[in-house]
Formats: C-alpha cells, structure tokens, sequence
C-alpha cells in the first residue's frame, strides 16, 4: 500500500447540480479510490463554502470541503445541471475553474458541465460533447468547439467531456481505466455491477 499522499480527485458541487451528473461519478471513483488506495487517489466534493448543496430535483449533498480549503486537484470533475447558466455568468467560478485546470493533470466535465469549461475558454479549439438537449448552445458558447453530439464522452488528452446524467458514469469508468488501468476499470465497473439493461 502506498504511505504517498493520495492525488486528488475533485468534484464541484452548486446549486441545482444534476444529481446523477455527481453522485454517479463519484460512486465509480469512489469505489475505486477505497477498494485500491495503493493505486493512489482519493475523491473529495466541494462546494463554494463547504455546506451542502441543494441538487436540481432537491436531493441535498454534502461537501467535504469549500472552494478555498481544497487541496490541489489532480483530476477536476465538473457537473452539469440548470445551476451551471448563473456559472457561466459568473467571472469568480470561472476563474476559479481556470486556476483549478491550470494546476490539474486532467479536466472533466459531465452533461452541461462542459459549457462552464467552454465559458472558460478551456474547450477552445477541441472536440467535446454535452447533453443532447444543449449540443446547439455548447456550439454557440464557442464556435470554435468541435461538437461531437454521437459520442457517450470525449477524451481530448488532458480534457474529458462527457454527455448528459448517465454518461457521467460511463466517463468515470473510463477515467479510472486511464489512471489505472482497464482492469482496475473492469474491477470496478463489475463492484457497482454496473450492466445495464434497460427494461425500455
């Protein structure tokens, strides 16, 4: 087991976040991170005063930590939802959103996350994906962006977007076969029996 500090996955609670957009992810990389801590990452939730959250259909999530007392992140992960619009009008968030890719190895976003990373300026010239419902304003926060409406998640090197709620997971998994590997993926992937079948 390694005694290193663990590196640190962050993912951004607000306001009218999707709830699946976060807990989704943070059930694929949190059950990773505690069944293999020697692979060496820990998830962590903030929010921008460390309280919780009240999310899109009311469920309330608690955050491990604000804004300014997180620790560096590795991997930022931003969900999506109806509170991401006031975000994208917001020059404090999205500076801090820049400042947080900045110093990150990996920036990741899920549903309608990616148009704060676009409002940022950080899909500038890159493909990347959303909800289906927001492919067309995704393309008119910045027309320079590659739209890819067809893929489940699109990884662009040090970005991954992915598309709307469920997709999160889907790019979580892919995440964790990224930093760890397709086994450590598949291990995962079979401990949140994660299969789906749709009855409809």
């Amino acid at each position: 087991m390694s005694t290193a500090t663990p590196r640190t996955i962050g993912i951004v609670l607000f306001d009218d976040v999707e709830e699946l957009d976060a807990v989704g992810p943070y059930e694929v990389l949190a059950y990773w991170t505690r069944q293999f801590p020697e692979d060496g990452y820990a998830v962590t939730c903030l929010s921008r005063d460390g309280r919780p959250v009240t999310a899109a259909k009311g469920f309330v999530l608690g955050a491990h930590t604000s804004f300014a007392d997180a620790d560096r992140l590795d991997v930022l992960l931003h969900p999506g939802g109806s509170g991401t619009r006031p975000l994208l009008r917001d020059p404090d968030h999205l500076d801090l959103v820049r400042s947080w890719s900045a110093a990150a190895t990996l920036t990741t976003s899920v549903c309608t996350g990616s148009l704060v990373l676009a409002a940022a300026g950080l899909l500038k010239g890159r493909p990347a994906t959303t909800h289906h419902g927001c492919l067309d304003e995704l393309a008119a926060l910045d027309d320079s962006i590659d739209v890819r409406p067809r893929q489940r998640f699109v990884d662009d090197g040090d970005v991954i977007t992915s598309a709307g709620v469920s997709a999160g997971i889907d790019m979580a998994l892919h995440l964790v076969a990224r930093l760890a590997g397709p086994e450590r993926a598949r291990a995962t992937r079979h401990g949140i029996q994660y299969d789906p079948e749709p009855p409809v």
